[in-house]
């Protein structure tokens, strides 16, 4: 199937949006051609439903499924047509995920105006998907030691978000020297909006990331906020820029859920970590 094949309610897809909301189920994906056929619900009045080849990107060709329902948005490319923002979109996991972060979201409001949790008090309760598109609940970290902080893939400033995932990967290599068992890393994005599981997929790829015990999360904007809100991390974004204005932190979380340790600020250091690890 040619890769403007679908089926047009009497227009060309150039002239009818440059940008459309589309879910489906994966019928076929390659990662060497970084092509997706999906059998697809349609847009009403634009595209019919059917079935329509995707050029995608990196990360979404090697993390997507056949027969995974997802949802994304479709962008025209000249000829061809991109999905882009892939999302699973399975209902099961959907509603979970839903259930955890509306709770979070009424145990912030009820910690108003004061909802910052310091040193000594558990993590609340959140469900994010990692880099992997799978759904990660903030109770499967119980047993583990875990070191958190919040990036974006798309940060412009080398000395803040890049050099924070590259202490956390010194972190990861010395604490792996030293033995250290039961260790997550763990960095949640500032910008959910663009960071899908593909693109943080993407990122951890081009900067040589291992996977093993590092997971990066994206989700619900509005769990992200509840989140920032409760460690005590300040994010703005510049609409005209896409990048953020924002605060750093990075806290050391025990095995029972609690925040043991916090460094405030872009230059911490790893072995301030290792040590309490």
């Amino acid at each position: 199937m040619a890769l403007l094949s679908a089926v047009l309610y009497g227009h060309a897809i150039a002239g009818a949006t440059e940008n459309m909301a589309l879910s489906g189920e994966v019928l076929s994906v390659s990662a060497e051609t970084r092509l997706l056929r999906l059998k697809h619900d349609g847009v009403e009045g634009v595209l019919a439903a059917g079935e329509t080849e995707f050029v995608i990107g990196k990360g979404d060709s090697l993390i997507l499924k056949i027969g995974t329902r997802i949802r994304g948005n479709v962008v025209r490319m000249g000829d061809a047509l991109r999905l882009e923002t892939i999302w699973p979109a399975r209902e099961f996991a959907e509603r979970v995920v839903n259930n955890v972060n509306r709770q979070l979201h009424a145990d912030t409001q009820s910690r108003d105006p004061a909802p910052f949790r310091p040193v000594g008090e558990v993590i609340p309760e959140f469900a994010l998907y990692n880099q992997e598109g799978n759904v990660v609940l903030s109770r499967s970290l119980r047993g583990k030691k875990v070191v958190l902080n919040f990036i974006y893939t798309r940060c412009p400033m080398p000395m803040m978000c890049p050099a924070a995932t590259q202490r956390m990967q010194r972190l990861q290599q010395k604490a792996r020297d030293k033995n250290v068992k039961n260790l997550q890393l763990i960095s949640i994005t500032f910008d959910p909006v663009y960071d899908s599981p593909g693109i943080l997929k993407t990122y951890m790829i081009d900067r040589g990331i291992d996977e093993s015990n590092f997971m990066l999360l994206s989700g619900d904007p509005g769990a992200i906020a509840d989140l920032l809100l409760q460690f005590g991390v300040a994010a703005r974004k510049d609409i005209h820029s896409n990048t953020y204005d924002h605060t750093m932190a990075t806290l050391l979380i025990d095995e029972e859920g609690t925040i043991t340790f916090r460094k405030d600020g872009m230059k911490w250091d790893e072995n301030d970590f290792l040590k309490k690890l």
